[in-house]
């Protein structure tokens, strides 16, 4: 090692045991992130017309740096130092399995810019009726480098860097002009109903993690287009960027006292004992991604301070950014389909606009206003989110040739929701230094359907493609087995089955369902006033009142990952802990707290 942020033990891994050495995904360094933003808006009426219009300027900066696995990685998995070797026997002998080590320097200074402007116009056209038009233009940048120091893959010519053979990672989109259309009708003119219509469309502000942070589960090592290995043996130019990881066999590595380990010579040089690197590109005429939404609702007032709403609420993402390796590996041709061109090159996982997403929700909202004390808001909702992958760097699609078999219930979709939020002043009786008056009591009641979560094996590639993310055949009705376990794994047997070599399986994406949520919470409010200007409140607050179980989905990798059939199905942490967010009242056991506060 001669850079200094990569100073430091290797991970050492010897199967079955906990690893030696730090994270294999440092160092990592993404300090200062930094957004300005510039906004400005006027409001101008006459006569019936309201215009509205205004825009926006956006500046992302940050200085970003991963060497994955930059310390080195050097793994012992067995059947090294003999055959039926265990992990341990093989490192005591010194017979690694493989080692990963990053060669070169992902750190870069990242800029990315974005415009938006709006125009709009609310009309009164009769107290009745209340028209709404408008439109939105967004113009976001393209991702730069202070030294020019980004790539990317074309497919024809192959890897490209910045300011050499391109001036830009891809080509800005300049058409996103997005409608947006409302009307507001009272039918009766008293009042007392409203129908309300509306719908439009919101355009994407591309994340910078997007293009540098680490896409795919399929063992690849891809950071983003920050680390394109222009500068590796047999690439088809000559650039400055050579950060990449290489894969080097156990037989190659030197594990001895002499070293060097690893043979960084071999940096993406199969001829010369490394592995082919793995990549990470971009379409060059990605379309920015859009979401129309619209929505129908009714509001009836069924009292003087009670009102009941029905809404339909339906959205549909567009051109979604996805990920998939158009390098896949072909088990029956025994090669990946870039290898006779570019055989330096090994899972290249593709950014282009392959998604769709869509939500229908039906929406219902009890509202009472203060009346005797009572107010509250009762919310139901009924809906269904679908997608073929739910997040920005989800799992890679079981088959990169066909990513349109992803399609299944998002990985947030919530079937039923019920909420209700209650607040009472309680009535006041006469008493000394008021202890009897100025009560509070305030409920919080959240009850919902778990979410789905999919049945992956990451450990035995029963496709052969080399991408870890097969799902198994379908052979029985998910629904007829429990979901999940508090204690064990579930008999997942009598619906899955692994399928033969070289093939992939029938299951679809999220076929089963967590726990749901259900809390209670509850706060008793007294109130002292010394005067009209000056008051202590006391607060005794219960949260999970009933000190109900809530439990997160089985975690990812692990708890859903049929290679470990012990532990599948089995949830193990409170929603707050798998979300690295232990704050009381997110899923929690049951917590009291006091607390008094002074108002003036």
């Amino acid at each position: 090692m001669t850079d200094p942020v990569n100073f430091g033990m290797p991970t050492i891994v010897i199967g079955g045991f906990n690893q030696l050495g730090g994270n294999s995904g440092w160092p990592l360094l993404t300090v200062p992130n930094q957004t300005w933003q510039f906004v400005d808006n006027v409001s101008y009426t006459f006569g019936t017309h309201t215009l509205r219009f205004g825009g926006e300027f956006r500046h992302g900066v940050t200085d970003n740096l991963r060497n994955r696995r930059g310390k080195g990685r050097v793994r012992f998995l067995g059947d090294g130092a003999f055959k039926g070797s265990t992990p341990l026997e093989d490192f005591l002998a010194g017979d690694p399995t493989r080692g990963d080590i990053f060669v070169g320097s992902s750190n870069r200074h990242v800029t990315i810019n974005s415009f938006g402007a709006f125009a709009q116009d609310d009309w009164r056209v009769s107290p009745r009726l209340t028209l709404n038009f408008g439109v939105r233009y967004d113009l976001n940048g393209v991702i730069k480098e202070k030294n020019n120091l980004l790539g990317n893959f074309d497919p024809q010519v192959g890897l490209q860097q910045v300011g050499v053979n391109i001036d830009r990672p891809y080509e800005r989109d300049n058409n996103n002009f997005a409608p947006r259309f409302g009307v507001v009708w009272d039918p009766w003119g008293k009042g007392k109903t409203v129908i309300r219509a509306g719908g439009g469309g919101v355009y994407e502000i591309p994340i910078l993690a997007l293009f540098l942070g680490q896409n795919g589960v399929n063992n690849a090592t891809t950071p983003g287009l920050n680390v394109i290995p222009t500068g590796a043996a047999g690439s088809n130019i000559k650039g400055s960027i050579v950060g990449a990881a290489t894969t080097q066999d156990g037989l190659k590595l030197k594990w001895t006292v002499a070293g060097p380990i690893f043979n960084v010579q071999a940096n993406c040089d199969p001829s010369n004992g490394g592995s082919p690197c793995d990549i990470l590109g971009v379409e060059r005429k990605m379309r920015t991604p859009y979401v129309a939404n619209w929505n129908l609702n009714i509001q009836q007032a069924l009292t003087s301070t009670t009102s009941l709403q029905v809404a339909y609420v339906g959205s549909r993402g567009v051109k979604l950014y996805g990920i998939r390796d158009i390098n896949q590996f072909d088990p029956n041709g025994g090669q990946r389909p870039f290898d006779s061109k570019f055989p330096f090159l090994g899972y290249i996982n593709f950014i282009g606009n392959i998604y769709t997403a869509d939500y229908h929700g039906l929406q219902t909202t009890l509202t009472q206003r203060a009346w005797k004390g009572l107010s509250y808001v009762l919310g139901y909702t009924w809906s269904h989110a679908i997608d073929f992958a739910s997040l920005q760097r989800a799992a890679q699609p079981q088959n990169s040739l066909r990513p349109d078999l992803e399609r299944a219930s998002s990985d947030l979709d919530i079937r039923h929701r019920f909420t209700l939020a209650l607040t009472y002043d309680l009535p006041g009786v006469k008493s000394p230094l008021r202890l009897l008056e100025d009560w509070q009591i305030n409920s919080i009641v959240t009850l919902q359907g778990g979410q789905p979560y999919s049945a992956i094996d990451f450990e035995n590639d029963s496709s052969g493609t080399g991408e870890f993310s097969d799902r198994w055949n379908l052979i029985g009705d998910p629904k007829s087995i429990p979901n999940f376990s508090t204690t064990g794994p579930i008999p997942f047997g009598r619906v899955l089955r692994q399928p033969d070599a070289a093939s992939f399986g029938t299951a679809g994406r999220n076929i089963f369902r967590a726990p749901g949520f259900h809390n209670w919470d509850f706060s008793l409010v007294k109130t002292f006033k010394a005067n009209e200007r000056v008051g202590v409140q006391f607060r005794a607050e219960f949260f999970n009142v009933l000190n109900h179980p809530n439990f997160a989905n089985p975690s990812i990798l692990f708890n859903n990952d049929l290679g470990f059939p012990d532990t599948f199905g089995l949830v193990t942490a409170t929603p707050d802990v798998a979300g690295a967010n232990p704050v009381i009242g997110t899923g929690g056991p049951r917590n009291i707290q006091f607390g008094l506060k002074v108002r003036f």
